[in-house]
């Protein structure tokens, strides 16, 4: 595919220098006008465009279909955390979370988080504020279930996170980072 591509963009990159070479050489023995010059040059170009156009499209196809592969392995791909066994609907969802000595690991021997622990009443919001690097997204991810914690338990509703299907559906993380102004942190009483 790509050959035929390169193909017609070196034709279409010489073929005005060929044309007007044959043709000027055909116009030197008397054989062929300057207009029939012209008017082969346009009805080339009018030939050749469509062409181009079309290895464009199969090129544009093909690199479409490698990323579809990509994204059929991605979801076809089996889930690393899985719910643990006789796991039941959750029902619908209050809004309360808690935290109990939650521990947390990327690495083995190196702690992200260690021994968290909180609880926020359902309707209300928590704010996760801190430097760079102290784990405001490692909560996150817990909570949505990208990972499991190193021990420790995440109560959502106050049932634990991994005995119930779907039960992180059913609840909402809201990052926004550094984009939270002074003035709405002022309004808030905050500041």
């Amino acid at each position: 595919m790509k050959r035929l591509w390169r193909l017609s963009r070196e034709a279409k990159r010489y073929k005005t220098l060929y044309v007007v070479a044959f043709g000027g050489w055909l116009a030197f023995r008397d054989g062929l006008s300057v207009a029939d010059i012209v008017a082969f040059v346009l009805y080339l170009s009018l030939f050749c465009t469509p062409i181009a156009g079309l290895a464009n499209l199969l090129e544009s196809m093909q690199q479409s279909l490698a990323g579809v592969e990509r994204v059929i392995d991605i979801l076809d791909a089996p889930f690393e955390i899985q719910d643990r066994p006789g796991a039941k609907d959750a029902g619908r969802a209050s809004g309360s979370l808690t935290f109990e000595h939650v521990d947390f690991s990327y690495e083995e021997g190196t702690p992200v988080l260690k021994d968290v622990s909180f609880h926020c009443e359902a309707g209300k919001m928590l704010a996760l504020v801190g430097p760079t690097g102290v784990g405001k997204i490692t909560l996150t991810q817990l909570i949505s279930r990208f990972y499991e914690p190193s021990s420790g338990r995440i109560l959502p509703d106050g049932q634990d996170i991994g005995t119930h299907d779907e039960l992180v559906a059913k609840g909402g993380v809201y990052a926004r980072m550094n984009e939270i102004q002074s003035s709405a942190l002022q309004q808030a009483g905050i500041a």
